[in-house]
């Protein structure tokens, strides 16, 4: 398939339109209901209410501290409202209460989110992507509105779970569909526009919320575009993804999807593709070749096809056991399972402090709309030099730049905490550099990840990681609550999360630019000299020096390692370095065309998921 989109045009027209046109407004949304949070469920100032101006209470019309709970008080201006004054959800009125809290509903949203990423993950793989942006969009837009006209706080929060659920369902989604339509070398591009496209987002809610000031209207506001969103199925470049309906064996879809891509390409599909010659073409290993119309010769063959991927050549199978391949394997065999435990705290810590020092722009800034627009702002170039610096090895790599970032936002963080008090500009630059540090983090962690782990436990790991940054998000607002009665409680929790996964990371995690990209872990062992037997979960049996053993006495685990594959360990060179986290979308491995793995889209989503 690779092959086949780059004779019709890797990165045409087709292609433009689609990044700038389908992927980039959704994302966009996905920015603008994550940060709206920030303004829906801020506590507006308390003000005394003491019309008789009793001189046992305090001056009417001064505004109180928010943990002054003595005395009658009013919310604000009665112009600008949140759920916070709509429901009296303050912090003199939920007196310590966990679910009556307007954070409750940031907490549901990003479990929404979370069920939203594997529920529609696993739709989107097995009925299409289409399908799973239509139901997306109905979550996104049925519950946002109704989240508008919610009449009580708890139809609020589960409405707002809901948003959740579609949120995370659109960005996965239209990043799969848009990644499946380039080829290798684009996605880099893709996913620093799908990076930029949330942080646009951000800056929109911010400047929004400026001039909206009822969060109902604001709520419409951000919820009626999945309205518009809707009529972009209309547009011809809206296809179904060639490679999923190819890997699930609709071949007609898929050649219907490539002749649309060539049309408005202006090019044509070569003549031996057609619904009949495909299944041929993507399963045959050699001698299949297909023509540009250029006359230059593109062949479909294994060997081509792996290369182009930064794939081993198939010389030796390398196709994982079910063993190898197993949970138990990746939580107990070394070194994975050490990375693993290590990645899930990089993992778990950048989430919290990145949405942490979001939702926390109220209390950071001189108002949470100037705070939250600059964040969005300086977001985008985080994201460009996080991308890129993990490509330099003199900044150390992917360690030294994942790390390091993590460690210096964490170092911020506890800054932020030490100024909690005295606030004012100085608190906002702290906690912006903070945030731009973290935004680094976030932008590399996904590639870094996906090349610590061998192909056969790739989707597994990664799955469960975006899992811990959700948990992650979940907490984050949480933790922000506990900042009214301790203003710099919350960012000490979130340097000290940050700093200790930096330093761990450091420590416990190896580099991996320039490294070999590994297919299964027996290559990993090959490579790094850990005997075979150490492949398995459990510890080879010791055998009596001197005493050969017998084939009768060998286990099952002994006679599974004889039977593994001499290495075959190609070393990726920086110029593919971004190809090889995606080897996972096309895999063409003992003749069987391979699609997308469910726990993979999630990982390549990212900012999808993570974000």
């Amino acid at each position: 398939m690779e092959a086949i989109i780059e004779a019709i045009g890797s990165y045409g027209a087709f292609q433009r339109g689609f990044s700038w046109v389908i992927d980039t407004p959704p994302w966009i949304l996905v920015g603008a209901q994550a940060i709206s949070l920030v303004f829906m469920a801020e506590e507006p100032p308390r003000i005394c209410h003491n019309p008789s101006n009793d001189p046992a209470g305090c001056r009417h019309g001064e505004i109180l501290e928010q943990t002054d709970c003595a005395h009658t008080f009013t919310y604000g201006s009665e112009d600008r409202s949140t759920v916070v004054s709509e429901w009296d959800l303050g912090y003199c009125s939920r007196r310590g209460s966990v679910f009556y809290d307007a954070q409750m509903a940031s907490s549901a949203f990003f479990l929404g989110f979370l069920i939203g990423v594997l529920a529609i993950g696993y739709l989107a793989d097995h009925l299409g992507r289409k399908p799973a942006y239509i139901v997306s969009l109905a979550f996104v837009t049925f519950c946002g509105v109704g989240s508008a006209v919610a009449r009580s706080f708890v139809a609020y929060v589960v409405l707002r779970a809901g948003t959740g659920i579609g949120i995370g369902g659109l960005g996965l989604s239209v990043y799969i569909l848009n990644s499946e339509v380039v080829c290798a070398d684009k996605r880099l591009f893709i996913t620093i526009l799908t990076h930029c496209g949330f942080a646009v987002g951000g800056c929109l809610v911010a400047v929004m919320s400026y001039f909206i000031l009822s969060w109902r209207w604001l709520t419409l506001a951000v919820s009626l575009p999945g309205f518009l969103l809707a009529l972009l199925l209309l547009c011809p470049l809206f296809v179904e993804s060639p490679r999923w309906a190819a890997a699930t064996k609709r071949y007609a879809k898929a050649y219907d999807a490539l002749c649309t891509m060539a049309r408005i390409n202006g090019t044509s599909l070569p003549p031996h593709v057609s619904p009949a010659s495909l299944p041929s073409l993507l399963n045959n290993t050699r001698g299949s070749s297909i023509r540009r119309s250029s006359s230059t010769t593109t062949t479909i063959a294994h060997a081509t096809t792996a290369s182009s991927l930064g794939e081993p050549s198939s010389t030796h199978p390398t196709r994982p056991s079910g063993r190898e391949s197993s949970v138990w394997s990746l939580l107990t065999v070394q070194p994975v399972a050490e990375r693993l435990y290590v990645s899930l705290l990089t993992w778990f810590a950048t989430s919290m402090a990145y949405y942490g020092l979001s939702l926390s722009a109220g209390r950071i800034g001189p108002t949470s709309q100037i705070t939250t627009f600059i964040n969005g702002a300086c977001e985008v170039p985080a994201v460009i030099l996080g991308v890129k610096a993990v490509a330099w090895r003199r900044l150390g790599g992917r360690k030294g730049v994942v790390n390091g970032s993590l460690l210096l936002g964490g170092l911020l963080c506890l800054g932020c905490a030490m100024l909690a008090g005295p606030g004012g500009w100085g608190l906002m630059v702290v906690a912006l550099l903070g945030r731009f540090s973290v935004s680094m983090t976030f932008a590399g962690i996904y590639l870094y990840a996906a090349e610590m782990f061998p192909a056969s436990l790739r989707s597994t790991a990664t799955g469960m990681m975006s899992t811990a940054a959700r948990v992650a998000g979940i907490a984050a607002p949480q933790v922000i609550s506990l900042g009214v009665a301790s203003p710099g409680l919350p960012s000490l929790i979130f340097g000290l999360t940050a700093t200790i996964a930096g330093v761990t990371g450091f420590i416990g995690l190896p580099d991996t630019l320039g490294k070999p990209f590994y297919d299964t872990l027996h290559d990993m062992h090959c490579d790094m000299n850990i005997p075979a037997h150490r492949s398995a979960a459990k510890p080879p049996r010791k055998v009596s020096e001197g005493t050969a053993m017998s084939e009768g006495s060998k286990t099952a685990d002994d006679a599974q390692a004889d039977q593994l594959p001499p290495c075959d360990i190609r070393v990726i060179g920086r110029s593919s370095w971004y190809a090889a986290i995606n080897k996972g979308m096309e895999q063409q491995q003992g003749g069987e065309v391979k699609g997308v793995d469910a726990r993979d889209t999630q990982a390549l989503a990212g900012s999808a998921s993570a974000v």
